[in-house]
């Protein structure tokens, strides 16, 4: 699913319009965009439709696969969960490399510290690394999330005292 999301955020950018951009290259990215911007939003559709199959009737996702599989099923939820915070995680980790800020590097460090920590220190079973995995994430994602709304007010607070 990461690659998958990792590989049209690569296209999404490889199609963005840059300024000053002129000619065939303009012309070529807007005959792509009209490409390639349906099928992505196509693509996450089918995505979230797949997602929420999922939520509504947990044992869909297991039929392709046999009955061998069905002992892992109380696992899928928390895993896929912890798996959606990674990815929330991971866009914010962009965000702050975009911007040039190295500001996430203690949350993420801090975090891989706290899931070694926890690991070692609780790992009776499978539930209970998927637990230590999930709050790992969740405790990454949302310091991260806190971060990121300290960015932006910082930068409405500066450029609110920008002279006029």
């Amino acid at each position: 699913m990461h690659v998958l999301e990792s590989a049209m955020f690569t296209v999404d950018e490889l199609l963005r319009f840059r300024s000053g951009e002129r000619g065939l290259s303009l012309v070529l990215r807007g005959f792509l965009n009209m490409i390639w911007y349906p099928v992505s939003y196509f693509a996450r559709f089918y995505i979230v439709v797949l997602v929420a199959a999922y939520w509504v009737v947990p044992g869909v996702v297991l039929l392709p696969y046999g009955s061998q599989f069905t002992s892992v099923r109380p696992f899928l939820a928390p895993f896929g969960t912890a798996l959606a915070l990674l990815a929330v995680a991971n866009l914010l980790v962009n965000y702050f490399l975009s911007v040039g800020s190295a500001r996430f590097a203690g949350p993420l460090l801090g975090a891989c510290a706290l899931e070694t920590l926890l690991m070692v220190a609780f790992h009776r079973d499978l539930g209970q690394l998927l637990s230590m995995l999930l709050l790992t994430t969740a405790v990454l994602a949302v310091s991260l999330g806190l971060l990121y709304l300290l960015d932006r007010r910082r930068g409405r607070r500066q450029m609110r005292s920008l002279p006029k």
